[in-house]
C-alpha cells in the first residue's frame, strides 16, 4: 500500500490571515490530518 501522502494532491490553500501556502509544506515531516469545514447558517 502506498503512502497517501504520496497521492495527494499539492495546493495552493488561502488561510484566513490572507496568507497562502502550499499544503506539502504540512506534511514533510508528520501526517497532516486536513478537514474542510463549511459553516452554514
Amino acid at each position: 500500500m502506498k503512502p497517501s501522502r504520496a497521492e495527494a494532491v499539492d495546493a495552493k490553500v488561502l488561510f484566513s490571515d490572507g496568507s497562502k501556502k502550499q499544503l506539502n509544506r504540512f506534511w514533510r515531516k508528520q501526517p497532516l490530518v486536513l478537514v474542510f469545514l463549511r459553516h452554514f447558517g
